[in-house]
């Protein structure tokens, strides 16, 4: 059974449930929420207004470090973290740190031509030499048997093409390098 007692909006908001117990109606909860609400928010602007002040923190930094590790015959050697991203400047020296750039992610180690293809096109023979497995960005190069030569850049999808036009009767080879180091042949063959 539900009774109001008072006038709504009032301290006396309430109703009562089946076991007599009194409880706040959404009118009550509302302004409670406000309330609390405003005490939240302006607590958190007073705080702000506090941590305001001035302050400087002392440069420091934590790095890694590096090693060497041998075994037999195999040696290696490398380092850990990230070194000063910035100046360090004293008297007459000067030191400036970053990032090692490096030689790029290296070979993924299944770089290979994928097909050289020679075919009638325009009245003269075209080779395609297809490469397969490289590392995205990674620049390469084609020789042919006669010295021609063309360039380009692994796609996206690991991928990179070389073509030659005009090329004459006869069979040859294909030699690629990519700027990782790796290499492959394939032989050819044109009409």
């Amino acid at each position: 059974m539900r009774r109001r007692s008072g006038t709504p909006g009032t301290e006396h908001d309430k109703t009562q449930d089946k076991a007599g117990r009194m409880q706040h109606t959404k009118g009550t909860n509302m302004r409670r929420f406000s309330w609390i609400h405003a005490v939240v928010v302006g607590a958190g602007l007073m705080a702000g207004r506090a941590g305001a002040d001035d302050f400087e923190i002392a440069w420091f930094t934590i790095d890694g470090g590096g090693g060497l590790a041998a075994g037999g015959e195999f040696e290696v050697g490398g380092t850990t973290g990230q070194p000063d991203a910035g100046d360090l400047t004293a008297g007459e020296f000067s030191l400036t740190g970053g990032f090692w750039g490096g030689a790029g992610g290296g070979c993924s180690g299944a770089e290979r031509i994928g097909k050289a293809k020679c075919r009638a096109r325009n009245g003269g023979n075209q080779l395609k030499v297809v490469l397969k497995n490289g590392v995205p960005g990674d620049d390469f190069t084609v020789t042919l048997d006669d010295g021609a030569t063309d360039s380009g850049t692994i796609n996206a999808r690991g991928k990179g093409k070389a073509v030659f036009n005009d090329r004459p009767s006869g069979g040859g080879n294909a030699g690629a390098v990519w700027s990782c180091g790796a290499t492959d042949e394939k032989s050819y063959d044109c009409p």
